[in-house]
């Protein structure tokens, strides 16, 4: 690791790896990608930070390519040409983004909004129970 960027790097991977991605079944692919986005948006409000670690990142990590790898299985198998699939897999990815950034008001254990200026992770941290 040796540096913060690589901590958030890792970090970024593990909360992508928690993302869940079915099989690709060509007559659902419609619901499967309903189901990832909804997967996506709890992870990200288990998360509040996730977006903001994302920012400017290209997510590279073993848990983030399979992700899309697999998200990607899915709009090919819906018959999605590849520059097509990769398209749709973006507006999925940034669709992601935006909501969780702009979901309803948040709380740390701080009691501060995560909405707007979301306080420090440290701030959270320390007010946390321990």
């Amino acid at each position: 690791m040796g540096s913060k960027d690589g901590l958030l790097d890792l970090v970024l991977d593990e909360i992508i790896g928690e993302h869940q991605v079915p099989d690709p079944e060509p007559a659902r692919w419609q619901e499967q990608i309903k189901e990832v986005a909804r997967h996506q948006r709890r992870v990200s409000l288990r998360h509040p930070y996730v977006v903001r670690i994302s920012i400017g990142r290209i997510p590279m990590g073993p848990k983030a390519l399979q992700y899309s790898e697999r998200v990607l299985a899915i709009l090919r198998a819906a018959g999605l040409p590849p520059r097509l699939a990769v398209q749709g897999y973006l507006l999925l990815c940034s669709s992601r983004s935006s909501k969780a950034w702009s979901a309803g008001p948040r709380r740390c254990a701080t009691g501060a909004s995560l909405t707007r200026r979301p306080p420090r992770p440290a701030q959270c941290a320390a007010a946390a129970p321990g």
